[in-house]
């Protein structure tokens, strides 16, 4: 999203959707400043995380999720 103060509100002017990785990595070079706040998924389902190869303690997946930010 992308917020303004105005008349001490902060304001929602737009709002995007990234839907890749792809899209996570060009917003992040954008020139600021600027301020970026996540809700990473962290609790998935075991099934997902089983088919996805990751470790089931919600430690190990955790920390191969924010492996992949770097």
């Amino acid at each position: 999203m992308v917020c303004a103060p105005s008349e001490g509100i902060l304001r929602v002017e737009t709002a995007e959707e990234m839907t890749d990785f792809a899209g996570f990595e060009v917003f992040f070079v954008r020139p600021g400043p600027w301020v970026c706040g996540m809700d990473l998924p962290f609790g998935q389902p075991r099934s997902l995380v089983s088919a996805l190869g990751r470790p089931e303690a919600r430690e190990g997946y955790v920390g191969e999720v924010v492996g992949l930010l770097k």
